[in-house]
């Protein structure tokens, strides 16, 4: 199983208490940023790969898609997640993400923030989430979308060169 930190009690403790896990998207700097890169999710499915809290998975029911899919390693994220749903488009689910099993055709958008650098192969896996998204079906215009962020700028300019 893939490293889990999240679910150490003291680590998960000190986690919880930063601006980006109190304040949500609020506290998240990048925020802004990748808000702007979104498109319209209206009538969208959407996939939120390390959903964490699922700060991103509210917003993006709130925001239009119809169905989110927030998927994290750790429990007591999952936990908190749940705990804080306000509706029932968004369902979370406990996987790794190095070995998750996605259906075809199964979303329009993949969102991950901060998770990608904890996967073990990330080419296999960005080809695994493109080749499940909608973009491999073409039944939803617009195309489907990947959208991540991720601290390491080498895995950023891999991502990108994988997707392209």
């Amino acid at each position: 199983m893939a490293q889990n930190i999240y679910d150490d009690e003291a680590f998960f403790s000190g986690y919880s208490s930063l601006q980006r896990s109190v304040n949500g998207h609020d506290g998240a700097p990048e925020w802004p940023t990748l808000r702007g890169m979104l498109p319209d999710l209206g009538g969208c499915s959407v996939l939120d790969l390390g959903c964490g809290f699922g700060w991103f998975s509210r917003w993006a029911a709130a925001n239009g898609a119809v169905e989110v899919i927030g998927i994290d390693l750790s429990e007591r994220m999952l936990a908190r997640a749940r705990a804080e749903a306000t509706t029932s488009a968004v369902t979370y689910q406990r996987h790794d993400l190095d070995l998750v099993e996605l259906e075809p055709a199964a979303f329009d958008l993949a969102y991950s923030s901060l998770t990608l650098h904890y996967l073990q192969d990330l080419p296999v896996f960005l080809r695994k989430v493109h080749s499940r998204s909608t973009l491999a079906r073409r039944r939803h215009p617009p195309p489907s979308v990947t959208l991540h962020s991720d601290p390491c700028r080498c895995q950023r300019r891999l991502a990108r060169s994988i997707v392209s």
